[in-house]
């Protein structure tokens, strides 16, 4: 409400006008369509035994969707609720609670959509994630997630998409590099 009465002291040219938020609305609503339809495509599709299943087949070009319609309900999110969110007043409240559904939606079809930013990576290293790089920062102790760039994806607690992620590993003290040389 404010941006609008600010953008009022500006000459009609320079102003920015707000975005219309029905076309959030239409995506997230298109999303949940597409949802369901391939979650009514995995139920009716015969589960093959284990090797016989070949690379292209419809089951895993199913997954292989549902998994990236997961990221993009996670980067939506992410958009709405992030420090970078174009707004957290009331117009962004209605799509952000049809979002919050479209994953609801997702996670009783037995999808979950995990974020890994801020976990502690064990010793001996993330295993399911991809790491695309190490940063090194002060202050910490371990080694952490700072960003999780994509999600891992899970269906029925099968991994469908290894997330992507951004460590952070601990800068050893001056002295301690020595101590190893």
């Amino acid at each position: 409400m404010l941006d609008s009465l600010r953008q009022g002291l500006f000459p009609k040219e320079y102003r920015i006008h707000a975005r219309p938020l029905t076309a959030d609305l239409s995506v997230i609503k298109g999303a949940i369509t597409v949802l369901r339809t391939l979650a009514s495509g995995l139920e009716k599709a015969p589960a093959p035994a284990p090797g016989d299943e070949p690379e292209d087949s419809g089951r895993n070009r199913r997954e292989k969707d549902l998994a990236q319609l997961c990221t993009s309900l996670w980067r939506s999110r992410k958009t709405l609720t992030g420090s970078e969110s174009p707004g957290t007043d009331d117009a962004y409240r209605r799509p952000l609670r049809h979002l919050n559904s479209a994953i609801e939606a997702a996670a009783s079809l037995g999808l979950e959509i995990r974020d890994h930013t801020g976990e502690e990576l064990p010793d001996s290293g993330a295993v399911s994630l991809r790491t695309i790089s190490f940063e090194l920062k002060e202050g910490l102790t371990h080694e952490v997630v700072l960003e999780t760039l994509r999600p891992s994806v899970f269906l029925d607690g099968k991994c469908i998409q290894m997330g992507e992620i951004i460590v952070g590993s601990p800068k050893t003290p001056t002295g301690a590099e020595e101590a190893h040389e």
